[in-house]
């Protein structure tokens, strides 16, 4: 992984056996055409750090994956309805569709909107003190 780090012998250890060293591989930018498949979700979270393949990792079995690809700002018309509230929530912190979000089920989400601003009439009188606090804090 060290290695990896430095940017040596990237040719050969984007075929590692060890997940973290093919997701140092990934970071250092190389390999990321063979990464994007990997079964290994760090090693595809690390590729949507990249930004590459979101496209296709928009669609990730993992939520974990799919998280990271909202963080890109990447596919927020998809990702705003994922069943997962780690991945709504990042999409809210990129300030999308927050009209939709402001009403989320889960409260970290309905946080996430407040401290966007957004909807802070309404999210004032949410059901969970964590919320009307965040909501309070951006008044």
């Amino acid at each position: 992984e060290a290695v990896a780090k430095k940017g040596h012998g990237l040719d050969i250890l984007v075929h590692d056996e060890n997940g973290y060293v093919r997701a140092a591989v990934a970071k250092q930018g190389y390999g990321l055409d063979t990464l994007l498949h990997d079964e290994d979700r760090d090693v595809r979270a690390a590729v949507a750090k990249q930004g590459y393949g979101l496209d296709t990792l928009v669609h990730d079995q993992n939520p974990f994956v799919r998280k990271k690809v909202a963080e890109q700002g990447y596919g927020l018309d998809i990702l705003v309805h994922d069943e997962d509230m780690l991945v709504r929530e990042a999409v809210a912190k990129q300030g999308y569709g927050l009209d939709e979000l402001v009403h989320d089920g889960d409260w970290e989400v309905r946080v996430a909107v407040a401290k966007q601003g957004y909807g802070l009439g309404i999210l004032i009188h949410d059901k969970e003190l964590v919320v009307r606090l965040a909501a309070v804090k951006r008044k």
